[in-house]
């Protein structure tokens, strides 16, 4: 049985005056759908991997928005120029997408810009630039009928330990990954059974595929080598991240199996039917494991 299904939700502390202003940006700029404090492109799921929801949980403060743990989510899109163009119109400040390469790495062709609240949101094209083949932008809040959210990006300081984790236990699988020119490397994780073009993970091909991937991919940064300092989380119920919801299939199958590597796990968040399950990933960042057959999944309390 496939215990660990999804990264369902990422969980967002913002400021409690925010919280109406912050939902309206995700559906009138981004056009994502909101029900309760939770915006997803579509549905957010539990029992299988797809575009991930966000979760916004006001706060009182203290505002951790600074701690380095977190990075930011990635938006997949067809044309970043084009969804560029109808957030200009909309005044949202973003510059003109751009082929970034370091160090003779091809990582992406992207631009980045900032919600309501500060929070980093990279839009990040499908193809490279120049393999890039225009299509008719559509009248839709990001220019196109099947934006997606691609990318989680976390921090992480060493990156066997976080492999050790997210892929020989959770059962992610990993994708492709690459060093940008010295400054750092990226290694993109999936729920999936999909295979990668070419089973080896630095295949440059693998990086677009990766990215027009249909589903929320887990994206982590490390120091060169593969090892750096220690991350700064956002504290407990502070305005600043505060971890994601991963659906399983079974919270007593997802205990033993993370009991057996000895991993604990506490009583989490609560929800209709009962509660999660919480396990802190090598750096401390805070899982939440939610049973896939919970209605209202993307909900939670806390």
């Amino acid at each position: 049985m496939v215990v660990f299904l999804s990264i369902a939700v990422n969980r967002l502390g913002v400021p409690r005056q925010d919280l109406e202003s912050v939902k309206k940006f995700y559906t009138d700029i981004l056009g994502m759908d909101v029900e309760g404090n939770v915006a997803c492109f579509g549905r957010a799921r539990l029992n299988c991997q797809g575009s991930m929801a966000i979760e916004f949980l006001p706060s009182d403060g203290p505002d951790h928005r600074g701690a380095d743990a977190y990075w930011k989510i990635g938006l997949g899109l067809p044309d970043v120029n084009a969804a560029v163009k109808v957030l200009n119109k909309k005044g949202i400040d973003v510059a003109p997408g751009a082929q970034f390469r370091r160090g003779g790495c091809e990582v992406g062709f992207l631009t980045h810009m900032t919600d309501n609240v500060g929070y980093t949101i990279e839009l990040l094209q499908d193809t490279f630039e120049q393999n890039f083949k225009p299509v008719p932008a559509v009248d839709a809040p990001l220019a196109c009928l099947a934006p997606k959210v691609g990318q989680l990006t976390l921090r992480v300081s060493d990156i066997g330990r976080s492999l050790e984790f997210y892929r020989d236990t959770l059962g992610m699988k990993l994708l492709c990954w690459y060093d940008v020119g010295g400054m750092f490397s990226l290694y993109f994780l999936a729920f999936t059974e999909d295979a990668s073009p070419d089973s080896d993970p630095t295949a440059q091909v693998n990086r677009e595929w990766t990215y027009s991937r249909p589903y929320t991919t887990l994206e982590l940064q490390v120091a060169p080598g593969g090892k750096g300092g220690p991350t700064c989380t956002a504290a407990p119920g502070s305005i600043g991240w505060q971890g994601m919801v991963v659906g399983v299939s079974d919270l007593d199958a997802a205990k033993s199996c993370l009991a057996s590597r000895g991993l604990a796990t506490a009583a989490g968040l609560p929800y209709a039917s009962g509660s999660d399950l919480e396990v802190k990933d090598p750096d401390g960042y805070n899982i939440w494991l939610r049973p896939a057959g919970v209605h209202g999944a993307a909900t939670s309390g806390g």
